[in-house]
């Protein structure tokens, strides 16, 4: 009996010490990405931008934000994720020379295309623009776009290409403001595409939308004051210097 009682309470403090590092590590984990942002934003006030580390919070809470979101997968924790394996950050990295760190690219588009087949959630989520009356389809065509940049960064042309048709097919007269989000996708691929075809499509895609905005009442006059914004031949333009090699899709 003696025996029993001996192995009982370290086996009891033992649970108890799993129990409490998966607390820890659901609930109070998550804070250290922002501590992270923090840290970034205290290190990098009044420095060069091309001298700033974009995969900082990466670099340093990203295998602990994994770990959380494998244990638990919650709505919180998954924007968190897109935060820091965000493609806009890979883009701007990349663009700078910087190394990306191990599986981003991947990661960009694991997380992107779970936001992008996650309906929205007002209770958990946050909204992109307030102002679009349908919110779950504002939700998707917002992370559509951010689904179909990563995959062009991953070098799946054709499933970016495909993400994008079904994203401009979303967008109607209550959602039309969500097209002005896509002209950084189109300028990217522009810019670091050596495709002619893949070029053609962009231009052609900006030309419908455009011309949409056009019959819609609501921006129609947005367009006819700027002379058809989205179609540039120039498009390059909009990405600053010269583009390192390593930035065009394979």
């Amino acid at each position: 009996m003696k025996n029993k009682k001996r192995f009982a309470i370290p086996l009891i403090c033992i649970a108890a010490a799993l129990c409490l590092i998966i607390l820890i590590t659901v609930f109070a984990t998550p804070l250290s990405y922002y501590i992270c942002e923090m840290r970034f934003a205290d290190k990098y006030t009044d420095v060069d931008t091309s001298q700033v580390d974009v995969f900082y919070t990466a670099k340093k809470c990203g295998k602990i934000m994994n770990l959380v979101y494998k244990i638990n997968p919650s709505d919180r924790n998954l924007e968190v994720l897109q935060s820091i394996y965000s493609p806009k950050m890979c883009i701007y990295g990349m663009y700078y020379g910087q190394e990306v760190p191990k599986d981003y690219k991947e990661k960009c588009v694991y997380y992107s295309k779970i936001m992008y087949d996650t309906p929205y959630n007002e209770k958990t989520m946050t909204t992109v623009v307030p102002v679009v009356p349908d919110v779950q389809k504002q939700w998707k065509i917002a992370n559509g776009i951010e689904y179909a940049t990563a995959l062009y960064i991953l070098g799946d042309t054709a499933e970016s290409r495909n993400t994008a048709e079904e994203v401009i097919s979303l967008i109607d007269d209550d959602t039309f403001v969500m097209a002005l989000t896509i002209k950084d996708y189109f300028y990217y691929v522009y810019a670091t595409t050596t495709d002619e075809t893949l070029k053609a499509w962009v231009l052609d895609k900006e030309n419908i939308l455009t011309e949409k905005g056009r019959e819609n009442e609501k921006f129609g006059a947005y367009f006819r004051n700027h002379d058809k914004p989205y179609t540039n031949p120039d498009l390059d333009t909009y990405i600053k210097g010269p583009l390192p090699e390593d930035m065009a899709a394979q």
